[in-house]
């Protein structure tokens, strides 16, 4: 079921990927990004379909062609890092499984490569703090 970003607003300016976000500035990122909020009950499956997902509560499995991996409470999934882009990182189509009830903040990633100039401090913020944010996953 979709939500509202406003009511996870302080769940989502507190986790690791985004806590750097502004308390008043989330309707702006809201636009940058196209933002949903979706909960997930226990056992459920989706697919990415070009969003990338940042799990703010809960269990899942991220499903893909190679491998699964199981994540928890603030991964982000559905990018990968690369060296063939300007950005860093590239779309990894996966499906998610959840574990237990899980609350998913979706992305647009065609949103990633266009800037939008009322408030494009938050596209360059966010696309320097992914590759820091994987690089603290792995370590």
């Amino acid at each position: 079921m979709k939500q509202s970003v406003y009511h996870f607003q302080n769940k989502i300016i507190n986790s690791p990927l985004l806590q750097w976000l502004p308390q008043n500035a989330l309707e702006q990122f809201e636009g940058c990004f196209d933002l949903e909020i979706e909960n997930m009950n226990h056992n459920k499956t989706v697919k990415t379909n070009g969003r990338i997902g940042y799990l703010l509560q809960g269990k899942a499995l991220i499903k893909q062609s190679h491998s699964d991996l199981e994540i928890q409470q603030n991964h982000l999934f559905g990018i990968q890092l690369c060296s063939k882009n300007s950005m860093g990182f590239e779309i990894a189509p996966c499906h998610l499984q959840t574990k237990t009830d899980c609350i998913i903040l979706w992305m647009d990633y065609k949103k990633f490569h266009f800037v939008c100039y009322t408030c494009c401090w938050f596209h360059v913020r966010l696309l320097q703090e992914i590759p820091i944010y994987f690089k603290q996953q792995i370590s």
